[in-house]
Order: C-alpha cells, then sequence, then structure tokens
C-alpha cells in the first residue's frame, strides 16, 4: 500500500500492524508517535514519518527502509531486531544515498543495514548516533557512515557484508569490534576497551583502514587485510597492539616523498605458517626509495618475523623489498629497488643518451 496524501493530526499516532509494506511518500505532519510494530514501513519523502518533535519505535521483526535520496529531520528512533528473513535491518536502507539526523537508541540487539547506495547516521541534535547497551551489527552490500559516536556501553560491533563502513566519530563502546565482512574505516577514534579482530581467519574476511585511532588491540586474521589511510592522500592509521596471523596481509602505497603508515603499540608477525603478504601499490615515478611501514610504542617484532614478510610488488616498478627493524626510531621500514639487472640496464640507456 502506498499513502502520497498528507497525514496530518496534532497529537495523534500512526501504527503499522500487519506484514506487507506501507510506503509512505506524501509531506506528513501528524505530530504523535509512529509504532512499526510489524511488517514494513518506507520513507519515501523527507517529512514522510511525520513532525520531528515525535519518535519512531521500529518493534523486533518490523523494518523502516529508507529510499529515494531523502534526508530524514532529527525524529528519535528505537530501534529493536535484525528486520526479517526477506530483510535484513530493522533500519534498512534500500537504495540511493539517504540520511537520517535523528539519535537512535537500541531497545534490544539491532542490525542497521545499507543494500545500496549509501546510509549516512548524522544527528542534528545532541552528541550520540547510536545508544542503548546492546550488540549492534552494521553491514549489506551498501555503505554506512556514523558521522557522530556509538555509545552502546559494551555493547559489540559487527560489522557484516561487502559494503563500507566508515566511522568517523569518538565511539565510547567498549565491547569487541569484529571485521566480518566488507571495509571498516576508522576515521574518528574506538575506545581502548574494543579489541578489534578482523575476520574470523576461516570463511569471513575482512579490511580495517583509515586514518583514525583504535585504541585497543587489533588482530588481523588469516584471510584479512589492514589498509592504513583513506583516498585522499597518506595517512597515518594508528592502533593499540597489532598482530599479524598467519595468512593475512596488508594494503601499502608509496610515492616519491611518502607512504601510508600504521602506528602500533606491540607490533607482531609471524614466522612460521602462510607469510604475511604487503601488497605494495607505488604512486607516481619512483622506483628506487626507503619508506616506513610502521612505527611501534611497545615491542619491537622479531628480525626473523620480519625477515618473514613477503611483499608482492606487481603494483610497482621495484623489483626487489627489504624489509627492517630500525630501532633507532622504533619502526619498520623497506627498502625498494630494481634488481642488479635492470640498474645496469638503466646505466647504459643513460650513457647512450648522452653520447647522442
Amino acid at each position: 500500500m502506498t499513502i502520497s496524501d498528507v497525514i496530518s493530526g496534532s497529537g495523534k499516532a500512526l501504527t503499522k500492524v500487519g506484514a506487507g509494506t506501507l510506503t509512505l511518500s506524501g509531506a506528513n505532519t501528524f505530530s504523535g508517535a509512529l509504532n512499526i510494530q510489524e511488517g514494513t514501513i518506507v520513507a519515501d519523502n523527507n517529512s514522510a514519518l511525520g513532525a520531528v518533535a515525535s519518535g519512531v519505535s521500529v518493534s523486533s521483526g518490523a523494518i523502516l527502509v529508507l529510499a529515494g535520496s531523502r534526508t530524514i529531520g532529527a525524529k528519535a528512533l528505537n530501534l529493536s531486531g535484525y528486520g526479517n528473513s526477506f530483510t535484513r535491518g530493522a533500519l534498512h536502507n534500500n537504495s540511493d544515498n539517504n540520511i537520517y539526523q535523528g539519535p537512535i537508541t537500541l531497545a534490544a540487539p539491532s542490525w542497521i543495514s545499507s543494500e545500496a547506495g549509501t546510509l549516512t547516521l548524522d544527528v542534528a541534535t545532541g552528541n550520540n548516533a547510536i545508544e542503548g547497551p546492546y550488540n549492534l551489527t552494521l553491514g549489506g552490500a551498501g555503505n554506512i557512515t556514523i558521522n557522530d559516536p556509538i555509545a552502546t556501553g559494551t555493547g559489540t560491533l559487527t560489522k557484516d557484508g561487502n559494503g563500507t563502513l566508515n566511522l568517523s566519530g569518538d565511539n565510547t563502546y567498549s565491547g569487541a569490534t569484529t571485521v566480518n565482512g566488507g571495509t571498516l574505516l576508522v576515521n574518528g577514534s574506538l575506545a581502548a576497551g574494543s579489541a578489534v579482530e578482523v575476520g574470523n581467519g576461516s570463511t569471513l574476511n575482512g579490511t580495517l583502514g583509515g586514518k583514525g585511532t583504535i585504541s585497543g588491540a587489533v588482530t588481523v586474521k588469516s584471510g584479512s587485510t589492514i589498509a592504513p589511510g583513506t583516498a585522499n592522500g597518506f595517512e597515518i592509521l594508528h592502533t593499540g597492539n597489532l598482530t599479524f596471523n598467519p595468512g593475512s596481509s596488508m594494503n601499502w602505497e608509496y610515492d616519491s616523498s611518502d607512504g601510508d603508515l600504521v602506528s602500533a603499540g606491540t607490533l607482531s608477525f609471524p614466522v612460521s605458517g602462510e607469510k604475511v603478504t604487503i601488497y605494495v601499490t607505488k604512486i607516481g615515478d619512483v622506483v628506487n626509495c626507503e619508506r616506513t611501514l610502521f612505527t611501534f610504542t611497545g615491542t619491537a617484532p622479531s628480525d626473523p618475523s620480519v625477515a618473514y614478510l613477503n611483499f608482492d610488488l606487481t603494483g610497482t616498478s621495484a623489483t626487489k623489498a627489504e624489509a627492517y627493524v630500525d630501532n633507532t626510531d622504533s619502526s619498520v621500514k623497506v627498502l625498494l629497488t630494481p634488481e642488479p639487472g635492470m640498474l645496469a640496464l638503466a646505466a647504459l640507456l643513460l650513457l647512450a643518451l648522452r653520447k647522442s
């Protein structure tokens, strides 16, 4: 059912029951609460959910869907559950880029998802985007950006699906953070109590990136990746103690003067089993150079573990990479060079040019 006319009424509430879908496409002005007890409501107008002063409540098994490039104002949202077997997420971004500006309170463990486009949570008033002492799952094939803090106490955060979750607030939740799919970009901060696991070492793999600060310990499991920085130049991702498990990897970019960097507490690499692979990408024209991959404030990685790193140089013009621990500035550096034969060829070409 679709209602395109305006629903009005001072203090009048709207309650959705039944398993079907109700699309609200009018600029509604009713000022009572909106209760989605069963089924789905699709908000296809900036004012579809009524006056800002009233709240929205989504019961377990029900769904609020955003679609059509909408900006929903500062309506408080009370959220419960994981959606249903057909649509994942009690709050679901179905398509396009949509913005929800109201604070969200979890009344039970909940799932917020984006199937396509980007869902942005950007609180217009107040400090926290999401509160409530429950576990939270964020994900889907689309993207989610949360510009304000997640303050769910000891609740955990799980990132799933192939999309990208961008956290740019200073988050205070202390439960574990797990990346079971797609990419988690930390461009704000995660609290010290939140240990981060990237992947499960088996069937669920993910990527951790960004330029923010992760105060807790980070473990990158087999099949998963850490990728410091963003698309806006070379940046530093700060972490607590950082452990690479056998079979994990890192995506790293550099140019003629700089490169992405991870600054960790204690830094650990394996010395046996499947190697950790560093996938190197060169930006611009540079061959011979030395760059810093990691800095550390805790215990240095062992020399054998650093020597055990595997460098994939497909994205460079270098053919050789040698990593080593530099204890003078508590860092792990890499020297990228061409093979001696290439150097000789380059010298001959330069000589020929000078003679011509």
